[in-house]
């Protein structure tokens, strides 16, 4: 009987952990719905710099974009999978931008806690996952992205 427990509740993790990073990059942000839709990322000396809007772009690789929300994030430029380090404002770092009223102080939302992991890089684009967020922000994102990787 122990051993079926144990078991079943193995599988539910298993089962929980992928469900958790199904679909795009979704959550919210500030307490406002953010989903996923473009993003671009660049090689800046040994990281990768990811940039994800809300708001379809018309050349990602511009640098500018008009998306009211988004997720930035600053990890190492190799696969693998990286913690947030909390309190960094150069590496591992994550954070949320809510534009909707210019000049608030909540229109950068570093997180306290998360996961990036780049699975598959190439010379044209950037895959992976990210999840995290800061509670008390309201602010809590995760799931799957792939980028054009701007030169």
């Amino acid at each position: 009987m122990g051993v079926q427990k144990v078991l079943l509740s193995v599988v539910f993790c298993l089962v929980f952990s992928v469900a958790a990073f199904a679909g795009p990059v979704a959550g919210t942000i500030n307490g406002k719905t953010f989903t996923f839709v473009a993003g671009s990322a660049s090689i800046q000396g040994n990281d990768v710099h990811v940039n994800l809007w809300t708001e379809a772009q018309a050349n990602a690789c511009d640098g500018f974009s008009t998306s009211t929300l988004n997720a930035r994030a600053i990890f190492p430029a190799k696969v693998g999978k990286y913690e947030v380090v909390n309190g960094s404002f150069s590496e591992n770092v994550m954070i949320f931008g809510d534009n909707t009223t210019p000049g608030d102080p909540s229109n950068n939302i570093m997180a306290d806690h998360g996961t990036f992991e780049v699975t598959a890089i190439s010379d044209t684009a950037l895959t992976g996952t990210l999840s995290g967020g800061l509670g008390f922000m309201n602010t809590e994102v995760s799931g799957e992205f792939s980028v054009p990787l701007c030169k």
